[in-house]
């Protein structure tokens, strides 16, 4: 069922009229065919019967009945129309695509003339006694009666061989056509069949979708992508991608799509999660990057809640967090001035919200896409941006990135938001004892910087580094 899939509708449509155009060709052509071999057919037989009438004055002649009936006037003006009749089918037939074979008739019909002045001369001056036949122009004359005879009838068989050989030809292409025709026309209606079932699939998932509770913008995205690919409607998908890039820039914070309930995440998601505190690990992070801060300037204003706890994972937690600051710092050493990063955090209800705002800086609507679950090739995505919505899902939680614009449209600063299932109950506080906790430490993995770089390339040299 894959070949029908990469096979658009349109083209099989094409195809099986070309079949069809092909297959009416194929049969007008050997209708033709056997038109032209049925009239050459008539012409042989037309000159066989004009000759047979000479041949039968010829030999009265040549035997000395000159009262024989084939050597009356009659007779042989009936055989001098006899020619004339075989000339003018000729010319109905022929004349246009075998001149040559009119040359050997004409001549026929003048030697036949000049053949039936002779012998109505010759009959009526002979004296007593048969008329010497083989001492006269008589057989000079017969002779290339016969000779133009044969001439035609070389021409006949020689055409009446290409006629047969091209209605063989057209005989071979209406049984591959035919059978094309057939495989095409199967093709199609499997086609059409399968698009409708896909159809109704789609249409039956559509409604699942349309009954579902807080569904995100990047399920609602994803689906319309899948269900034009799956439609095979190329066109219409990039003129989505179009539509969707033009909304990215209108895009609101992830603040208005929180409900009155304040839960915007999957609760059954939290299952088998930590409870967090979201200032120690905001801390954890912070404190891997206020060095690189200071040194270059960058001030980094923070505000969260207290008694923040959340469900997650604190290792990825930390890692996504630190990421946001470790990547806000970069990004505010582009400019000279404003290098200032924002953090907010609140809870909301049943979430927590945390935003990271960089001033001066735009994000790619790629980027922005990407988190929203868009039209994008992931391949192009910078890796740091993938492990972090990776994480975010993992933890039940969601990321979002928009650009922040001036009142006369200019993009002044770009956000990053984060969303996790916040959690009633405090995260538990471990007591134990100071060398094993140090020992502990000292075994905590590290936070990193992750390599910079898009998927694609980043995976080409891991792999020429193993090669290696």
């Amino acid at each position: 069922m894959d070949i029908l899939k990469r096979l658009n509708k349109k083209v099989l449509i094409v195809a099986t009229l070309g079949c069809f155009i092909g297959l009416t060709m194929s049969f007008f052509s050997l209708n033709s065919s056997a038109s032209k071999l049925s009239s050459l057919n008539n012409l042989s037989y037309g000159v066989n019967t004009c000759m047979a009438r000479v041949s039968q004055s010829f030999s009265s002649l040549a035997l000395g009945v000159t009262n024989a009936q084939s050597l009356s006037n009659e007779f042989m003006a009936k055989t001098s129309d006899c020619f004339e009749e075989v000339y003018s089918y000729y010319k109905t037939k022929f004349a246009k695509q075998h001149p040559e074979l009119g040359t050997a008739i004409n001549s026929l019909v003048s030697e036949n003339y000049w053949f039936s002045e002779k012998t109505k001369k010759a009959i009526e001056n002979r004296t007593v006694g048969a008329i010497a036949v083989t001492e006269s122009v008589f057989m000079d004359k017969f002779s290339k009666i016969e000779k133009e005879t044969d001439a035609i009838y070389t021409r006949t068989d020689g055409l009446s061989d290409a006629i047969y050989l091209k209605s063989e030809t057209a005989t071979l292409w209406i049984k591959i056509l035919a059978v094309a025709s057939l495989i095409f026309s199967l093709l199609l209606l499997l086609s059409s069949y399968l698009a409708g079932k896909t159809k109704n699939i789609i249409e039956k998932a559509a409604g699942v979708y349309a009954k579902k509770e807080n569904l995100d913008d990047s399920e609602i995205s994803q689906f319309i992508q899948d269900s034009f690919h799956k439609l095979g409607l190329n066109q219409s998908s990039l003129l989505y991608q179009r539509f969707y890039a033009g909304l990215i820039d209108k895009k609101s914070s992830l603040m208005f799509k929180i409900d009155n309930q304040h839960i915007l995440t999957n609760k059954k998601k939290t299952k088998n999660l930590d409870v967090l505190d979201v200032n120690e690990c905001f801390n954890v992070a912070l404190e891997k990057v206020k060095q690189k801060a200071f040194t270059h300037g960058v001030i980094v204003d923070f505000q969260l809640d207290n008694e923040s706890f959340c469900y997650g994972k604190s290792d990825a937690l930390e890692q996504v967090v630190f990421s946001i600051l470790n990547s806000a710092i970069d990004a505010s050493l582009i400019h000279n001035q404003g290098r200032r990063v924002l953090v907010r955090g609140r809870n909301l209800g049943g979430v927590y919200y945390l935003k990271s705002t960089i001033a001066n800086y735009r994000f790619e609507n790629d980027e922005i896409s990407y988190v929203d679950g868009g039209p994008v090739d992931d391949q192009e995505i910078d890796i740091n941006l993938s492990i972090m919505k990776e994480m975010m899902i993992m933890m039940g939680g969601r990321v979002n990135l928009l650009n922040n614009r001036s009142e006369t449209g200019e993009v002044e600063s770009g956000t990053i938001e984060l969303v996790l299932n916040r959690s009633e109950e405090k995260a538990k506080t471990k007591v134990v004892d100071t060398k094993i906790n140090k020992e502990k430490n000292n075994k905590k993995p590290e936070l990193r910087s992750l390599v910079k770089g898009k998927k694609k390339d980043l995976e080409k040299e891991f792999a020429r580094q193993l090669e290696l």
